[in-house]
């Protein structure tokens, strides 16, 4: 694989994210994109898939202590069913227990979690290009051209936030610090 230039860096930083916040767009008056409500299922999928597969273990704990946690087991045990692949052991005793009500989904925490959803679509592009060979970051004083350079220029391209490169780098250590290997963060 080699690594992108930041032209195509930025493109496939943009189509990635466009997919993760798709049908979150409504146009402006001036004819731009503006970004709207999110809605994570494209995400939780995404993410719920990655983790029964590597760790089934982690997911279906993260079920039974948090509500989206939850959701995601549910979209990510569908998904497998959906797809006829395999269905690990973990996944088919908590779907057995689950619609046998002996699991039920525990209780929403107040608050918006659209801002935690649109942080792991940036760092999953970002890890992306890390992955296709860019650099993550960058000090002051570099050329501009970092994966975190890039999700900021799409970013900026998609009319959301953070559009910069040190708003999009700040995401990309706290989400990174909070990855267990082969999980995105939660």
């Amino acid at each position: 694989m080699t690594t992108p230039d930041f032209a195509e860096a930025v493109r496939r930083s943009k189509k990635f994210l466009e997919s993760g916040f798709r049908a979150n767009f409504a146009p402006t008056a001036d004819g731009k994109q503006m970004m709207v409500a999110m809605e994570p299922p494209q995400a939780r999928l995404t993410h719920g898939a990655g983790m029964i597969r590597r760790n089934p273990e982690h997911l279906f704990r993260w079920a039974q202590e948090d509500a989206e946690g939850f959701d995601t087991a549910k979209l990510a045990v569908a998904y497998t069913l959906e797809q006829g692949e395999p269905l690990p052991d973990e996944a088919r005793q908590w779907l057995i227990a689950m619609l046998k009500g002996e699991i039920v989904r525990p209780k929403a925490k107040a608050g918006r979690k659209t801002k935690e959803w649109h942080e792991i679509l940036i760092w999953m592009a970002v890890r992306s290009r890390v992955d296709e060979g860019m650099t993550a970051s960058r000090n002051d004083a570099s050329e501009p051209i970092s994966a975190c350079d890039a999700v900021a220029e799409a970013l900026k391209e998609l009319g959301t936030t953070p559009a910069t490169f040190e708003g999009v780098k700040r995401i990309w250590f706290r989400m990174e610090a909070k990855v267990i290997p082969g999980i995105p963060p939660t």
